[in-house]
């Protein structure tokens, strides 16, 4: 992303995305242990996966 006005309209969108989630996460009292938790443990799941041999599998089938 070369062009600085088009970087800076995104970063400024995705501060508002992010300012949503966390209103989210305070609205509902989510802690931010909770939250790291919760983190943590989706990442290290996705981690593992193996996305190449998924997707293959659930696009590359041939319907009749």
């Amino acid at each position: 992303m070369e062009d600085k006005y088009i970087r800076a309209r995104f970063i400024e969108g995705i501060t508002d995305v992010q300012n949503y989630y966390i209103e989210v996460l305070n609205r509902l009292q989510i802690t931010p242990e909770e939250y790291s938790k919760a983190y943590i443990e989706k990442h290290n799941s996705n981690m593992k996966r193996n996305y190449e041999k998924e997707n293959k599998e659930k696009y590359n089938k041939k319907t009749f």
